[in-house]
């Protein structure tokens, strides 16, 4: 082959795979935010956040990724994404703080600001592993404490659904997802680990919970899902460890780095409910021998 058609050939397989997971991309996304307002509507916010700790969107970006560069662009990068999580993890916070008391498009544009601020924060700094984990420990720590008392709101009255509902929103979240990957293909390298973990899913799950639910089952599904941020973070960390030995196996051990993270969630939640639903039990059978007194005395 003349290196000439060779050269055209590869910008045509680069294009070809650019598409493929662009729309993986968005699927993906699609996918996770409807999932997770269908699990918040019918499980409650804590299913509804639980899917914030898989990078359901953002491992497909990095597939896009490592198909046009080497291990050490995907490690920097990975490197920057942990440090930008940050910004998410405050994105998180102003929306569990703004979405009780406001509208959803206010909430959401207020928040957008916010993470848009961090991020340029976080842009400026030349990050080494250690910090980086330590401002994502830090905002995680601070977003769990202002967000405390946000993760017992219970599901209430749901609005009408329209048949065109879900349909319409999915489009939606797919033009958000393509204008945002397609964007970034023009940005420098220094922005890819912090535009590829851009809260797009975090954005359109809150609009979508917020419209259904109301602010205040948005505000306790995203606090669940300020919780699970650290299997998202926990994922990306792996990949900026494990990139420079593979990037195809950094990926597999960052998914399961974060599916690790969000099956111990469900068993802490299955283990401290165990004790109340014994201490039910409990009181229940204590007032059964009562009651069968009352009813004997009664017919007596």
């Amino acid at each position: 082959m003349p290196a000439a058609a060779g050269r055209v050939y590869g910008r045509t397989m680069g294009l070809d795979a650019f598409w493929v997971a662009l729309l993986v991309k968005m699927a993906a996304t699609v996918s996770v935010v409807l999932l997770a307002a269908v699990a918040a509507e019918r499980g409650g916010p804590f299913w509804g956040g639980l899917s914030v700790g898989v990078p359901l969107a953002s491992g497909p970006g990095y597939v896009l990724l490592a198909l046009d560069h080497d291990a050490q662009f995907i490690a920097d990068s990975a490197l920057n994404s942990v440090a930008g999580t940050s910004a998410a993890n405050l994105f998180l916070l102003a929306i569990v703080r703004l979405a009780p008391r406001r509208a959803a498009l206010p909430t959401l544009a207020i928040a957008v600001t916010v993470w848009f601020v961090a991020a340029a924060a976080v842009r400026q700094v030349a990050w080494t592993t250690p910090t980086a984990v330590l401002a994502n420990a830090a905002t995680l720590a601070l977003g769990w404490w202002l967000t405390r008392d946000a993760v017992g709101v219970p599901v209430g009255a749901r609005a009408a659904r329209r048949w065109l509902d879900l349909p319409l929103r999915a489009i939606a979240v797919a033009a958000l997802v393509g204008g945002v990957v397609t964007a970034s293909t023009t940005l420098g390298p220094g922005l890819t680990g912090i535009v590829v973990v851009f809260p797009i899913t975090l954005l359109s799950m809150a609009a979508i919970v917020h419209a259904r639910l109301g602010g205040p089952v948005a505000a306790a599904t995203m606090a669940h899902g300020l919780r699970a941020m650290p299997g998202f973070s926990a994922a990306i960390l792996t990949l900026h460890l494990l990139a420079p030995s593979g990037v195809v196996r950094a990926l597999i051990c960052g998914l399961a780095a974060s599916l690790a993270y969000v099956f111990a969630m469900m068993a802490w939640r299955r283990y401290r409910a165990a004790p109340a639903s014994a201490s039910s039990q409990r009181r229940n059978s204590a007032t059964l021998p009562s009651s069968a007194s009352a009813s004997r005395l009664t017919h007596q």
